[in-house]
């Protein structure tokens, strides 16, 4: 590091390594979510048959109200 700083390239190599461990970072938690996101949803399924019961539309729900 003493001797980036001797040539002037201290402040660069700190700005680049700041960088450079962001992303890392970034990656990594991204990575991890992902990771245990898949963990959490292996045992999960969809309830087919309810989403596919038909539900009443508006205008059949206003044809029951009294006049």
């Amino acid at each position: 590091m003493e001797w980036l700083a001797h040539l002037g390239l201290g402040e660069t190599a700190v700005r680049l390594g700041t960088n450079v461990l962001t992303i890392v970072l970034v990656l990594a938690v991204a990575w991890l979510m992902q990771t245990l996101y898949r963990q959490a949803n292996s045992g999960w399924t969809p309830n087919v048959k309810a989403a596919a019961e038909p539900t009443d539309a508006p205008g059949e729900v206003a044809a029951q109200l009294p006049v």
